[in-house]
C-alpha cells in the first residue's frame, strides 16, 4: 500500500475527472452528499439573498477557526455569493465538470445571483478551469425533483 503523500494526492486530483467520468450517477450523488450535509434557504421574498446556511460534512477554516456550518445574515449577499462561489470552485477542482447546474429554491433568485456568482467564480477558479466550466440554473427550478420522480414513475410503469 502506498503512503499518502502530497505528490500522490496531486496525482489523484489530476486524474479525478477520469474517475468521475466512469462512476455511476448514484455514486456522483453520493459524493456530493458526502461533501455537503445541508443547505438552508430563506423562503422566497424573505431575504434579498436566498442562502441561509451551508453545513459541510467536514471541517473548513474561516477566519482562522475550524467550522462546519457557514451562516449568513439577511442582506449579506456579497459574502454569501463569494463563499458559494468558493464552494462551487472547490467542487470544480475536485470534479472538473463542464457545467454546474444550480437547482432548488435558489432558482428563484437567478436574475439577481447569476452575474454575481459568475464573478465570484472568476475570482476562485484558475483561468483554465473557469473557461471550461459554465453555471446554469435548472430549467424547472424548485420543481425539478418532483418532475424527476414523476418521470421515474412513468418509466417504471412503461417497463411493466
Amino acid at each position: 500500500m502506498e503512503t499518502i503523500t502530497l505528490d500522490n494526492i496531486y496525482k489523484l486530483m489530476l486524474n479525478f475527472g477520469k474517475l468521475y467520468d466512469i462512476i455511476s450517477d448514484e455514486e456522483k450523488k453520493s459524493l456530493i452528499t458526502y461533501l455537503i450535509k445541508e443547505i438552508q434557504i430563506y423562503p422566497n421574498g424573505e431575504s434579498e439573498q436566498p442562502l441561509k446556511s451551508i453545513e459541510f460534512n467536514f471541517p473548513i477554516y474561516r477566519d482562522g477557526q475550524e467550522v462546519r456550518r457557514l451562516l449568513w445574515a439577511k442582506g449579506n449577499t456579497v459574502e454569501m455569493v463569494d463563499v458559494l462561489g468558493k464552494g462551487i470552485a472547490n467542487i470544480c477542482y475536485v470534479l472538473n465538470p463542464e457545467i454546474v447546474v444550480l437547482g432548488g429554491g435558489i432558482m428563484e433568485q437567478e436574475d439577481y445571483l447569476k452575474v454575481k456568482l459568475e464573478n465570484a467564480l472568476e475570482k476562485w477558479l484558475v483561468q483554465g478551469i473557469a473557461e471550461k466550466t459554465r453555471i446554469a440554473f435548472a430549467k424547472y427550478r424548485n420543481n425539478a425533483g418532483m418532475l424527476g420522480a414523476f418521470y421515474h414513475f412513468k418509466q417504471m410503469q412503461n417497463n411493466r
